[in-house]
């Protein structure tokens, strides 16, 4: 099913901000999760569908070429799978909280680390708005 246009332009400036916050010179990229105001559970299941979505993307973008970037990435990329399958029936208690804000930011830093790794300079040579079919 075909995005309406007015979607389509949500998603456009979601990707937009994420790629600006990424590429910021003050590291300020978090990946786009409910507030703590909403159960624990609900977080770590956002928090893995999230990374999910990020880890097709990567390969939709890098494709083959992702395996010949290095140990290091190939590492990073096992975290993320095994954080996008973390099981989201868990305690909602202070040391299940802390644990999960640890796992964010140890994600936030693998994307960071990803795509600096990664970027040859391309995605700033982009259009800034992805063609909408």
């Amino acid at each position: 099913k075909l995005l309406d246009v007015e979607s389509a332009q949500l998603l456009v400036e979601i990707f937009g901000r994420l790629e600006k916050s990424i590429r910021a010179d003050d590291m300020s990229f978090k990946p786009l999760l409910p507030e703590d105001e909403f159960a624990l559970s609900e977080r770590v299941e956002a928090l893995s569908h999230w990374v999910r979505g990020f880890l097709e993307g990567v390969a939709l973008q890098m494709g083959p070429t992702l395996m010949e970037k290095g140990d290091d990435i190939r590492e990073i990329l096992q975290d993320l799978v095994e954080i996008s399958q973390i099981d989201s029936d868990i305690d909602e208690d202070d040391a299940s909280e802390i644990e999960f804000m640890e796992v964010v930011e140890h994600v936030r830093m693998s994307v960071l680390s990803l795509y600096f790794s990664c970027d040859d300079g391309e995605s700033s040579k982009q259009p800034k708005a992805p063609t909408i079919h």
